[in-house]
């Protein structure tokens, strides 16, 4: 069984890991021994926690990368699907948001399996895909001041899922069908057709394997043709360890959809989010999707959210904790709205990232509040008035549906933000009871994107979620702006 899974965070596409270390499954140990390694595992993910704040307040922006490493030993030996998914859901509650890729040492192959009892050499894929990982990598882990490059090549292939219909389902065809393993053929099995005769409406990935063919590259070109002879799309999918092949690079600069994946299970992770949501041909019929130029004169049509927090360096415990609440307002979002994450918010910094966003349909902010001196910011622990956290929307020339503060004793900021005409506006007269607020704020953000910012809405999920059990000084008090 896999016991260990090497964690390994890093900024985005800066070379180099900022903080490593390995994660051990302690389910078989004796109960002080597990209790040891549940000390050190927490206080490792509380200090990779703070890594993106600390580089904000000295403007290095770029968020953190969670890497989950997986040796070959350890895949060949089995692998403990319970544990997996534990320290996936560790790095989404940590890591304000960071994309967390699991990777699967490059040399690793599957076992072909003559027992039936034996486990599935890819039988761990499809848990690891179900809980929300960014994407599955193959690479050289002993590489591991790399592994940004790996994520960024993957941000290039995912950028390609905006880009077609997304009911249109989508099938796979090899080039050299009968060149993949047993395990490999199973696994594309539910997606592969032979030919594109095979297709009833789909688009399909046209696959180049390691070993490939001479004259690939008329291949190509004579598959791009059928396919718009047939009114349908397709991407060229290239398995190269290495780099792309330059006659490649150039039919991608001409504008045709070629992607490099390193491994076939990349490929595989690539195949599913194509298909996530898909239904028949027809339900998408004269739906066609473009780029949109840079800069756009329309903004996206989604909603936005913006999440603040006000980060101390002394208290990396509540930087852990207010990602968590965060990970829980965003994880079951789905592409319903944009989120923009800003973990460590000084009041000056908020009006900018205001004329960034232009409109904004919720803003949660998690952090310190004291009553009439107003709420924390980072960094300084200076606390700033009301007045001036309303201040820094002296620009912004849109409504605002829902504001929430997840801070002690913020009700008169609260309050300020309703009379200054806030759709609903939420704090706590006194402390933040944890577990409620974490309800409340589920319930209320669903309700505020579910409507659009229905005021009635919100206050009803706030009846609902804000239920006033236990503490009294611990409830949240609502205002809404009556015009």
């Amino acid at each position: 069984m896999t016991g260990a899974i090497r964690v390994l965070i890093a900024q985005q596409d800066v070379r180099g890991v900022v903080y490593e270390w390995v994660e051990e499954d302690s389910s078989s140990l004796s109960i002080e021994e597990r209790e040891e390694f549940i000390d050190a595992s927490q206080k490792n993910w509380e200090e990779s926690s703070s890594f993106w704040p600390e580089r904000l307040l000295i403007d290095e922006p770029e968020p953190m990368e969670v890497f989950l490493c997986l040796d070959e030993i350890s895949l060949a030996e089995g692998y403990n699907l319970p544990f997996i998914r534990s320290v996936i859901k560790k790095a989404h509650e940590a890591m304000w948001g960071a994309r967390v890729y699991v990777v699967v040492e490059k040399g690793w192959q599957p076992d072909m399996q003559d027992d039936p009892e034996g486990p599935e050499p890819f039988g761990w894929l499809q848990t690891v895909l179900e809980n929300r990982v960014s994407d599955i990598l193959k690479w050289p882990i002993a590489s591991e001041n790399s592994l940004p490059k790996a994520a960024k090549q993957s941000r290039i292939r995912m950028q390609e899922l905006g880009t077609h219909p997304p009911r249109r389902a989508w099938k796979c065809l090899f080039q050299k069908p009968f060149s993949l393993g047993r395990e490999e053929a199973s696994l594309f099995s539910p997606h592969q057709v032979i030919s594109f005769d095979e297709l009833q409406g789909e688009n399909c990935l046209v696959v180049l394997l390691e070993e490939r063919e001479g004259g690939y590259d008329e291949y190509v070109k004579e598959k791009f043709q059928q396919a718009k002879a047939a009114g349908f799309n397709i991407k060229i999918a290239v398995i190269d360890p290495y780099r792309l092949p330059q006659d490649l690079e150039q039919l991608r600069d001409e504008g045709h959809s070629v992607l490099h994946f390193y491994g076939l299970i990349e490929l595989y992770s690539f195949l599913q989010r194509l298909n996530s949501g898909t239904v028949s041909q027809g339900d998408s019929h004269g739906v066609t999707p473009v780029r949109v130029v840079s800069p756009a004169i329309f903004r996206s049509h989604l909603p936005q959210i913006l999440i603040t927090h006000s980060y101390l360096p002394n208290e990396k415990e509540n930087c852990r904790l207010a990602a968590g609440y965060t990970w829980e307002i965003t994880k079951a979002l789905r592409g319903e709205a944009r989120v923009t994450i800003y973990p460590a918010i000084k009041c000056v910094k908020l009006g900018h990232i205001l004329d960034d966003l232009g409109h904004v349909l919720a803003w949660i902010h998690i952090g310190h509040g004291k009553g009439e001196e107003g709420l924390q910011q980072s960094d300084d622990q200076l606390f700033i008035s009301a007045k001036n956290w309303l201040g820094s929307f002296a620009g912004y020339k849109s409504s605002l549906a829902l504001v929430l503060f997840c801070s002690c004793r913020s009700h008169l900021v609260a309050e300020l933000f309703a009379v200054s005409g806030a759709g609903v506006a939420i704090g706590y007269a006194q402390n933040v009871n944890t577990e409620n607020c974490v309800e409340m704020l589920r319930k209320v953000v669903e309700a505020t994107l579910k409507t659009n910012g229905s005021r009635w809405a919100i206050l009803e999920a706030f009846g609902v979620g804000g239920n006033r059990q236990g503490d009294p000084d611990s409830s949240p008090v609502a205002f809404w702006a009556s015009h």
